[in-house]
């Protein structure tokens, strides 16, 4: 199967990614390493990959990743291993393992899983097909295959009914808001942007491309996210750490020049993380309509100035039915993280032998 090896370093001075040759801004205006635009750049990298696979032009449909071991830091090289995972249909999709280098040692960072669909003339088409050769590719296939059916179910909204310990723990957080102690309805954390799609972001076709659309959402849900840790602590708090992009859907395409509603909501609180969930909705001026076009869950942990966890300083209660949907959702997508985390992760070939990882 088709894969690559890339290579970028954090710099502080001056702060830029540096690959090829070329510089792009890769610090934030804080100063810190900005995860939204490492998700701009590999969005772009990852689908030179898709593309070459695919054998047309391709749209991002949907990103995983897996959980954020060690974060993005500066005065480091990051090695970034892309390849193909499966192949079905009109889909398939390429991974992204990246490790971090401090000129002695590799260590693993994270992995993300872009899914893309062949695209001409305004419609989805098959994709050349790609085969597993040998045993671990197969394996890595079929880790792919599932990912898959999750997102299919992702998309269908489908959520079981709470667990009875997942609806004791919504009734206890009911009662500690209804005796007005540090807890927040759901509904009370939304708070919704506007922003038009810039010429910059889009491809040649004239739609926004993935990992602009990425950042955008990342940006918002890392200020919501401080905001809500602000807002309810006693003392200054610096921007939290992203530990994960649980999972982004591209359900519809943005055209150059729509208007877009970014509504963003923390949708659950654990001790030391949050999860807030981003939704993307489009409207036509023209005549009155809307469509929701993307939806994405991100996970943070509060930290303090010199990078120790702290705790959540306020719980987020669910009363609507919807709100405890969403609820369950992002308390599953954090709990699968927490088990993936102590988990070697399923990578391939040459990024085990980067990390030495046992075969």
């Amino acid at each position: 199967m088709l894969h690559r090896l890339d290579t970028f370093s954090v710099v502080t001075k001056g702060g830029v990614w540096r690959r090829e040759g070329e510089l792009d801004h890769f610090i934030g205006p804080r100063g810190n390493v900005d995860f939204g635009r490492v998700l701009e750049r590999l969005d772009l990298s990852v689908a030179e990959i898709a593309q070459e696979q695919a054998g047309c032009p391709v749209v991002t449909i949907a990103v995983q990743g897996s959980p954020i071991r060690s974060g993005f830091k500066e005065e480091r090289s990051y090695i970034v291993n892309r390849y193909v995972t499966n192949t079905q249909g009109k889909s398939l999709e390429v991974a992204a393992d990246i490790l971090s280098h401090d000129g002695e040692r590799s260590e693993f960072v994270t992995a993300l899983y872009f899914t893309f669909a062949g695209w001409e003339n305004d419609r989805t088409i098959q994709v050349r097909p790609a085969t597993p050769s040998t045993e671990l590719e197969e394996r890595i296939s079929q880790a792919a295959r599932r990912r898959r059916t999750e997102n299919l179910a992702y998309r269908s909204g489908d959520i079981p009914a709470p667990t009875q310990q997942e609806q004791a723990r919504i009734e206890e957080l009911r009662r500690e808001h209804e005796r007005g102690g540090k807890a927040v309805k759901l509904s009370d954390t939304t708070a919704s942007q506007y922003f038009s799609v810039d010429r910059r972001w889009t491809n040649p076709h004239g739609y926004a491309y993935g990992g602009a659309i990425l950042q955008q959402m990342y940006d918002r849900a890392l200020h919501h996210a401080y905001a809500h840790i602000s807002n309810h602590s006693d003392s200054p708090a610096p921007l939290p750490l992203v530990s994960a992009l649980n999972r982004a859907t591209f359900d519809a395409p943005l055209r150059i020049g729509s208007q877009v509603e970014c509504a963003i909501s923390t949708v659950f609180t654990g001790e030391r993380s949050l999860v807030e969930r981003v939704t993307l909705t489009a409207h036509n001026a023209d005549d009155g309509s809307s469509r929701l076009t993307n939806t994405a869950l991100f996970t943070f942990s509060a930290r303090d100035a010199q990078g120790e966890p702290l705790p959540v300083p306020a719980a987020v209660v669910p009363y609507t039915q919807h709100e405890m949907q969403a609820w369950i959702e992002a308390s599953r997508h954090r709990e699968a993280h927490r088990v993936r985390k102590a988990e070697t992760p399923m990578v391939h070939p040459l990024t085990r032998s980067l990390l030495r990882y046992p075969a």
